[in-house]
């Protein structure tokens, strides 16, 4: 049976049958692959055009023209004059579609305005030591109650030093006056400098908007990437992105790069990631405030650091807004909330500090309350797993939204 199946459905010859059978399914294949091809010719085409295009529309204009007068208008069947007309006519309505896409695009590109661009949520990531921690992590609030919490007992570990990570954060300190100007504090404030340059569409520092200027091809690349080559036009120079973020915000929300693509471009290419870095820096700012710790453990054990309380002893609103490098582990992100009392959060994953030893970490500082110039004055403790603490002096901080 097996033999007359074959005979009656198969050629005599078994490499003619599978070529049969396989020769439509190749055609199709082919012919995706064409379709496929010439798709993405034409989409390469239009981004070039849109490109270009005042370029573009000027060459479509004149070999239409130049096509145009070639045509013979004769079989229309009306007199010469007439014919003129028509002529005159049809050359006049396409010369005046094409002044009508030069003047809007034109205007588009450098008059229309949508208003300020609005102040883009920005994380940035560091140099650490880990890579496998190189991670924002969520908030993870520890099922405590405040009237079941029993401060713990003086820890062999202290913290040695305190400071703002400015390579991730556009804020400085200060010591400003506190309560009512009878004493001065240690305070950590976002560079109000910053707000002035953004709403200019400036940069501040010492390299002006020298910054700007480096970060323009990159952004023009990634719009490239992200299939948008069209807003290229409005990032051409320092200038026309300095009126982006003054007038066109709504451009400004398509061209600017997210937290995950500026993450991305520090795996891909850590120098582009630099320059982009130092642009959010000194021309944009990043309003999340985050703040390097350095514990020294002074013991001969070893020590697993578990858990952050944010002792907030007051809060308020103001108007506007070793031998070498110790690099931090790991950066934690926190929610703060703007209300006096104990606020604690879980160190996850849990810091190891070995005996005898230091150990660097940020802590990234998210406010949950959207106003500005909302400020905190409060000390930070740090807790083990044997629950002995250590905390750092009194502090004032002072965001801006």
């Amino acid at each position: 049976m097996k033999y007359l199946f074959y005979e009656t459905h198969c050629s005599s010859n078994p490499d003619e049958w599978l070529k049969g059978k396989l020769l439509p399914i190749a055609a199709l294949l082919s012919f995706l692959g064409i379709v496929t091809g010439l798709a993405e010719s034409i989409l390469k085409f239009v981004n070039l055009a849109e490109s270009n295009f005042y370029l573009f529309i000027t060459i479509l204009w004149a070999v239409f023209a130049v096509i145009f007068f070639q045509l013979d208008f004769s079989r229309l069947g009306t007199s010469s004059l007439q014919r003129k007309r028509i002529k005159i006519a049809i050359f006049a309505l396409t010369t005046l579609i094409f002044v009508i896409g030069i003047t809007w695009k034109y205007y588009e590109l450098h008059i229309r305005r949508t208003g300020h661009a609005e102040h883009p949520t920005l994380q940035l990531s560091g140099l650490e030591m880990h890579p496998r921690f190189n991670a924002e992590l969520g908030t993870n609030m520890l099922a405590i109650s405040y009237k079941s919490f029993i401060p713990g007992r003086q820890a062999p570990f202290k913290v040695e030093e305190m400071n703002i990570d400015e390579d991730l954060c556009s804020f400085v300190e200060t010591m400003d006056e506190y309560n009512a100007g009878l004493k001065k504090i240690r305070t950590f404030e976002y560079n109000i400098n910053l707000n002035m340059a953004f709403s200019q569409g400036t940069c501040f520092g010492l390299y002006g908007d020298e910054p700007a200027k480096k970060v323009l091809s990159i952004l023009r690349e990634n719009l490239d990437k992200s299939g948008k080559s069209g807003l290229k036009n409005y990032v051409s120079s320092v200038g026309e992105l300095s009126r982006v973020i003054k007038e066109r915000g709504d451009i400004f929300n398509q061209i600017m790069l997210t937290s995950d693509e500026i993450g991305a471009l520090k795996q891909t290419s850590p120098e582009k990631y630099e320059i982009v870095r130092d642009w959010i820096l000194h021309c944009i700012g990043v309003k999340q405030p985050v703040i390097s710790f350095v514990l020294l453990n002074s013991s001969r054990k070893d020590l697993l650091i578990n858990k952050v309380v944010y002792d907030v002893s007051d809060i308020g609103q103001v108007k506007g807004g070793g031998s070498g490098p110790l690099y931090p582990v790991l950066t934690y992100t926190h929610d703060l909330e703007h209300k006096k009392g104990l606020q604690i959060r879980s160190l996850s994953p849990p810091l190891l500090l070995k005996a005898n030893d230091r150990v660097a970490f940020n802590i990234r500082l998210v406010p949950t309350t959207k106003e500005s110039g909302l400020t905190w004055v409060m000390k930070i403790r740090f807790y083990d797993s044997m629950n002995q603490t250590a905390e750092t002096d009194p502090f004032q901080l002072i965001m801006s939204k």
